[in-house]
């Protein structure tokens, strides 16, 4: 028995209804899904800062919000770049593998997955810059350092690109390859 028993009977005359997935629940809002993980942390941000700001001077807010806006534009651009550079040449390459009269049709778990993966790898590999000049600035590393340790970033780089990316090797070399170049900035 129900405890809601016309709630039972619609259902039962819907039958689809009891079958509704979280494959299929999430078919419904992709880009809801999608544009609430890419906004939310701008939002959780503001959020932070509307905490912080009130116990800050005047000039280390002058100090922290170059810092703020640079660490967002930077991962937006990360965002942007695998969006419109690394996702059309990631599906190329994979469909390459497939035959011809095959055609790739993942679901929309593991397209999401895959996606808000390659979103935040990117929005996070384009935060180098940021994270370097924050190191320097408070003096835990100085330029020479950072000079010494660049072909240690390489080989991290790489390595984080292969833990974080699908194993082929136009992500991997689409992720390692900015942040390399990133750290030179």
């Amino acid at each position: 028995t129900s405890l809601y028993p016309e709630a039972a009977q619609k259902t039962a005359k819907v039958g689809y209804m009891r079958q509704l997935s979280a494959e299929g629940v999430l078919s419904l809002k992709p880009d809801a899904v999608i544009g609430t993980t890419e906004a939310g942390p701008p939002v959780v941000l503001d959020q932070v800062w509307a905490f912080v700001a009130p116990g800050l001077d005047s000039h280390e807010k002058k100090r922290v919000l170059p810092l703020v806006v640079s660490s967002t534009v930077l991962f937006f651009l990360g965002v942007a770049f695998s969006y419109f550079f690394v996702f059309g040449k990631v599906f190329h390459f994979i469909q390459g593998f497939a035959p011809k009269s095959i055609t790739a049709a993942p679901d929309i778990e593991a397209y999401l997955s895959f996606v808000m993966t390659m979103f935040i790898a990117f929005g996070a590999a384009f935060e180098v810059p940021v994270a370097v000049v924050l190191l320097a600035r408070l003096g835990v590393v100085t330029i020479e350092q950072l000079r010494k340790f660049r072909g240690y970033f390489i080989v991290a780089a790489f390595v984080i690109a292969a833990i974080i990316t699908p194993p082929d090797v136009v992500s991997q070399l689409a992720l390692a390859i900015p942040m390399v170049i990133l750290y030179e900035f």
